[in-house]
């Protein structure tokens, strides 16, 4: 269980967040979408205790832990991936006989190769960042992961094969997904919950085949030059 309540964040004098209130049920992917600047990072960094905020109520499953998998990485770059791999392994709280098997096992389903788990992580392009955070979650397992912006890079294999490690996995955790793509957003979920302007709106997808509330989210997700992400 993860509960919002008229959640308030001020940035510069600028009100990022304006009275959020959402309810996330444990075993369920949430995508939160919206255009850049709609307030999802900053929403994430609050859930997170990144971020303090003014005024609110923010409650997490007594005991449970958060892990946000930041939009630009925030890896340590001077460590290969299987030496980071190595760390989250021997500090995570499920100890395993095998840390080697373990790691082995972990990158072969979020597919990273060989050679990859052997180069630093500074060379490491967009998509194995994300397929190393998502390694991350599977082996600290998180109840609340939240992924920000994970398929900016639009690679239909990546997308999915992402997706579907989501999809194996969310039984005993909230996941929450950041996305600009409205295609994508509706492969995770029946609800779409979209930020516009600080302020959180729930659509189902029943009620997105009414053209007019279908006119409306594509009117939200239209960035500045008039394009859809």
């Amino acid at each position: 269980m993860l509960n919002i309540r008229k959640l308030n964040k001020i940035i510069n004098k600028r009100k990022i967040l304006s009275d959020i209130s959402l309810e996330f049920n444990e075993g369920q992917i949430y995508p939160i979408i919206g255009k850049n600047g709609s307030g999802k990072t900053t929403l994430f960094q609050c859930i997170s205790g990144d971020l303090k905020y003014e005024s609110g109520d923010i409650t997490i499953k007594e005991g449970c832990k958060t892990m946000l998998a930041h939009k630009h990485g925030l890896l340590p770059v001077n460590l290969t991936g299987y030496q980071f791999m190595q760390f989250i392994c021997e500090n995570a709280e499920q100890k395993v006989e095998s840390i080697d098997a373990l790691i082995d096992e972990t990158f072969k389903t979020v597919k990273i190769d060989e050679e990859t788990r052997q180069t630093l992580i500074k060379e490491y392009d967009f998509i194995s960042k994300k397929k190393l955070q998502l390694a991350q979650f599977l082996v600290q397992k998180p109840y609340v992961i939240m992924f920000d912006e994970p398929f900016d890079y639009r690679d239909e294999t990546y997308m999915k094969e992402f997706l579907k490690v989501l999809i194996s996995c969310k039984e005993d955790h909230i996941i929450l997904v950041s996305t600009g793509l409205l295609d994508i957003a509706k492969m995770m979920s029946k609800d779409l919950i979209i930020l516009d302007a600080g302020k959180s709106n729930v659509f189902s997808k029943e009620n997105l085949r009414k053209k007019a509330n279908k006119k409306a989210v594509l009117e939200l997700m239209e960035d500045d030059d008039g394009e859809l992400h």
